[in-house]
C-alpha cells in the first residue's frame, strides 16, 4: 500500500485507479494509486413516473470495501482515504473526495491540480 504526506502534513491513501495530481504549494505533486479500490453499487429509488420515470440515485458500499478500509485505518489511521466523488458517498464519513486547487477549478482534466487542504464528504 502507497501513502503520501503533503508539505501541510496531511497524509493520504489513492484508493483510486488513477494517478491524482494535487498542488502542494504550487508544486505538482503526482500520487500513485494504492492499489486499493473501493467499489460501490448505484441504488435507484424512483420517486415520480409520470410523464417521465425520475429516480434518486445513492451508492452504497460492499463487504469488501468496508473491509479494506478498516485494514488501512488500523495500518494508518490519521491519513485519509482518498476516493472518487462515488466512493466518498458510498463510503460516507469514511472516505473524502476531492476538490480544485484554486485557480483550477475549470480546466481541462489534465491541467487539474487537486487541493491538498480541502476536500470533500458525504
Amino acid at each position: 500500500m502507497r501513502d503520501y504526506t503533503f508539505s501541510n502534513g496531511v497524509q493520504i491513501i489513492n484508493c483510486t485507479p488513477h494517478i491524482i495530481r494535487f498542488d502542494d504549494n504550487g508544486q505538482i505533486v503526482e500520487v500513485e494509486p494504492s492499489g486499493v479500490l473501493l467499489n460501490a453499487k448505484a441504488v435507484e429509488t424512483v420517486v415520480a413516473t409520470s410523464p417521465v420515470t425520475l429516480v434518486k440515485t445513492v451508492f452504497e458500499g460492499d463487504v469488501d470495501g468496508f473491509t479494506q478500509i478498516a485494514k488501512l485505518k488500523e495500518q494508518l489511521p490519521t491519513a485519509l482515504l482518498v476516493g472518487s466523488v462515488i466512493s466518498a458517498q458510498a463510503y460516507a464519513g469514511l472516505v473524502v473526495g476531492m476538490t480544485p486547487a484554486v485557480g483550477f477549478e475549470r480546466v481541462a482534466p489534465d491541467q487539474k491540480r487537486m487541493s491538498i487542504s480541502k476536500f470533500s464528504i458525504f
